[in-house]
């Protein structure tokens, strides 16, 4: 599985201040961006691809997943911890379902990626304006048998 490495940049800057907010440090309470479950406390960012366009076609940002996509995409993150310990969680599969309230519905495996230089995960999904969405992400670690979900509420006007 291919990490992208993210060099500082204006994406780079927003994705080290989510990483840095979500640092053993500062964890929060539930919020909308934040849910602990199963011994997990895990974060979502979410960044309009729009940021990214600008950089040159052999750029890191350029390339990650698949390259950037064009209409209505946010890069949705995820950045993983144990809620006992705050140490990151590096070990996992995590995969993501987008419904909208308009009925669409995606599901995508996230990419580890590594954002000055700590692992989180991430994937371009197209969210257009004027829908609130449920965000579902799915946590599985090798070792386990199960799988934890966790559930984020999300809108865009």
């Amino acid at each position: 599985m291919k990490v992208f490495k993210i060099k500082f940049c204006a994406l780079s800057w927003t994705m080290l201040i989510l990483s840095l907010l979500t640092s053993t440090s500062v964890l929060a309470k539930d919020s909308d961006l934040h849910k602990s479950v199963d011994g997990y406390s895990v974060y979502l960012g979410v960044l309009p691809a729009e940021m990214i366009r600008g950089y040159p076609k052999d750029h890191t940002e350029s390339l990650m997943h698949g390259g950037i996509p064009t209409d209505h995409r946010y890069h949705l993150t995820v950045a993983l911890f144990d809620s006992m310990t705050g140490k990151r969680i590096t070990d996992t599969n995590i995969q993501i379902q987008v419904l909208s309230d308009s009925g669409s519905s995606q599901w995508k495996v996230l990419e580890k990626m590594l954002i000055g230089g700590m692992q989180t995960y991430g994937n371009y999904f197209s969210m257009p304006a004027g829908n609130v969405y449920q965000i579902k992400v799915k946590i599985h670690r090798p070792a386990s048998t199960r799988a934890t979900t966790v559930l984020f509420s999300w809108g865009r006007s």
